[in-house]
């Protein structure tokens, strides 16, 4: 299959960065004659390429056939040269400009648990056990891992963020996840990439974890990002 040199586009719901040559039946053919919809791996919303094909078209057939016309009538001038490069440009800016359109926007659904809660992207899943709860997309790169905790008396205190640390994670950052704050620790181990958040509010303390394979880690950042902004803090 013969694909755009360019073919990385924001998605227009959640504006991730999606990679069309990635998807099947995203050739040069069928993005320019036949698009079709298919799912942002982001956010799940249905997308469709809005390509420029009367342009496209047009500087095909100039960049073919004009230059032709005026190498048989003129010979080799400058008038050749220019007429090639305007048909050029405009090959390229067809193919620069197209742009991904929204044909349905995905639809994200609330897990609710005694003291928090967390809304799941669309395209993710949720499995649990008596762990924690898995949250993963069936065609991304990683895992989304939250286990709770619930002090019987009193709030959540730096002791009890600390007491989750381990010295291999290296200093941690502070961070927030939503309603929740707490620190953060980010190190790769054994070719894998991983993250853990240690966040609290009140007396529910969550333990987070994102982990894939290490060069991954920026494919589903932004959909990990607004999961754990979304999280809320749920009195009992």
């Amino acid at each position: 299959m013969l694909y755009l040199e360019y073919s990385k586009f924001a998605c227009p719901s959640c504006e991730g960065t999606i990679d069309v040559a990635r998807n099947t039946q995203q050739d040069l053919i069928h993005r320019l004659e036949k698009p079709k919809p298919f799912l942002c791996p982001h956010c799940g919303a249905q997308v469709i390429l809005d390509p420029k094909t009367t342009l496209f078209r047009a500087g095909l057939i100039g960049f073919i056939l004009l230059p032709s016309l005026l190498l048989l009538v003129f010979g080799m001038t400058v008038a050749v040269w220019i007429a090639m490069f305007l048909s050029g440009m405009l090959l390229i800016y067809t193919l620069l400009s197209n742009k991904l359109v929204c044909v349905e926007e995905g639809k994200e659904q609330r897990m609710n648990k005694n003291s928090w809660s967390i809304s799941i992207e669309p395209n993710w899943q949720m499995t649990e056990d008596s762990e924690c709860i898995t949250i993963y997309n069936d065609n991304g790169v990683g895992a989304l891992q939250i286990s709770s905790a619930r002090k019987s008396s009193g709030m959540v205190t730096q002791e009890d963020l600390d007491f989750y640390n381990k010295p291999e994670w290296g200093v941690p950052e502070k961070c927030v996840a939503g309603e929740f704050s707490g620190q953060r620790y980010t190190f790769a181990k054994d070719g894998h990439y991983w993250t853990w958040w240690i966040v609290g509010k009140n007396s529910t303390l969550l333990r987070i974890t994102y982990n894939c394979l290490s060069g991954n880690e920026s494919f589903e950042d932004q959909s990990v990002k607004s999961m754990l902004n979304s999280l809320k803090y749920e009195s009992a």
